[in-house]
Formats: structure tokens, C-alpha cells, sequence
């Protein structure tokens, strides 16, 4: 096992062969969301029993059939704010001056 990388084995259920595999796998795995899995297989981290990878999510899912999905370790969020945000930050603004008043 890759450090940071938890492996999950799923196997689909008899209900789910011949649905979408994206679907048979969320069926399979329900602590991840049918658009994680999506998002997983697209990045070649859902293999079949072989090790063949499932990048296709529309692929029909066969019935008793095994998928390893390796799901990386959550990364840290960085706050910072948008480039342009920063460029304002500081500058007195030059602009106008608005007056509103009530009708």
C-alpha cells in the first residue's frame, strides 16, 4: 500500500451487475459519492480483479466481480486570497465619490 493511499475493495452485488460501474461501485462503497468515484476513475484509481484499469464509468458492471479503489489521503486546504484580491489590498481608491439619496 502507497503511503497517503487507503485501497478499498469493493465487490458488486448480484442487485447491481449489469448497471453503470460507477454506480455499481457508490452501491458498493456508499462512504463515497457516485461523482468521487467518477472522479477516480478518470484518474486511473479503480482497477478490476486483473488490474486492468476502469476509467470508463458508463461500462456495464458485472455481477460478483472485484474493484480495487484508491482513494488518497485528504491534502490540506490553503486560504489565500485570488491574485486579484490581493493586488487591492492597500490601495486607496482614486475613483468617484457616489452620493445616494433617498427618493
Amino acid at each position: 500500500m502507497d503511503r497517503g493511499v487507503t485501497n478499498i475493495e469493493a465487490r458488486i452485488s448480484t442487485e447491481a451487475g449489469g448497471w453503470r460501474l460507477d454506480r455499481a461501485l457508490a452501491d458498493a462503497v456508499p462512504n463515497l459519492s457516485r461523482e468521487r468515484l467518477k472522479a477516480l476513475m478518470s484518474s486511473g484509481a479503480v482497477s478490476d480483479a486483473s488490474g486492468a484499469l476502469a476509467r470508463d464509468p458508463a461500462r456495464k458492471a458485472v455481477a460478483g466481480s472485484v474493484y480495487t479503489v484508491a482513494v488518497p489521503a485528504p491534502t490540506a486546504a490553503v486560504n489565500e486570497a485570488p491574485r486579484a484580491a490581493r493586488a487591492r489590498t492597500g490601495r486607496r481608491h482614486r475613483g468617484a465619490r457616489v452620493t445616494m439619496t433617498a427618493p
